[in-house]
């Protein structure tokens, strides 16, 4: 085949196989396609620890069954638990969380401390987040946010750098936004 060969498809991208597993992943992450016993049990698993036995199902519905390296698998588990317990509505495709982040006042200091995080303490910030933007109903483009812990926990900081100023661009741009706008009952000129 040439390069002209309608038939040639030019390889995917880690980001776009990155947003094709975690469009499939919202898909999944339901009640009713999981059942409520399974959701528990991807809420309250430690994804540094023995995660459960649904997220190896559901790993393997989306990677295969090969093992992927450790520092992915980590990575998987912390995404796959901080959607669960953002399930069923997390997803939104196009909705940076940043921008929604700081559109709903998500405090400042918890955002730096998640572009920060690595390790254990990424698990806790992407926990906390997913926690307080359930508890507002908020739905983002998981995609970028999963991007963004799949390079803090890999080995290459150049990239953990670009996806943590992705995350953090729509964030700083539109924190204050919501402040700077007129009250809708204030008196106006």
């Amino acid at each position: 085949m040439t390069l002209a060969d309608p038939q040639t498809k030019p390889p995917k991208t880690l980001e776009t196989l990155v947003r094709e597993a975690v469009n499939a992943l919202a898909a999944t992450l339901t009640k009713d396609r999981l059942g409520t016993g399974p959701m528990a049990q991807l809420r309250r698993m430690d994804p540094l620890g023995v995660p459960s036995p649904v997220f190896w199902t559901l790993l393997a519905d989306r990677f295969g069954t090969d093992p992927l390296p450790e520092h992915q698998e980590r990575a998987w588990a912390i995404i796959i638990q901080a959607m669960a317990v953002m399930a069923p509505d997390a997803h939104r495709i196009g909705r940076p969380p940043g921008r929604v982040l700081a559109e709903q006042g998500y405090p400042e200091g918890r955002f730096l401390r998640l572009l920060r995080a690595e390790g254990e303490g990424l698990a806790v910030e992407v926990r906390t987040l997913a926690r307080w933007s359930a508890a507002k109903a908020l739905a983002f483009d998981w995609a970028d946010l999963a991007l963004f812990v799949l390079a803090r926990s890999g080995r290459d900081p150049d990239w953990a750098e670009r996806q943590a100023i992705q995350l953090a661009r729509p964030y700083f741009l539109n924190a204050g936004k919501k402040a700077d706008t007129p009250d809708s009952g204030g008196d106006e000129a």
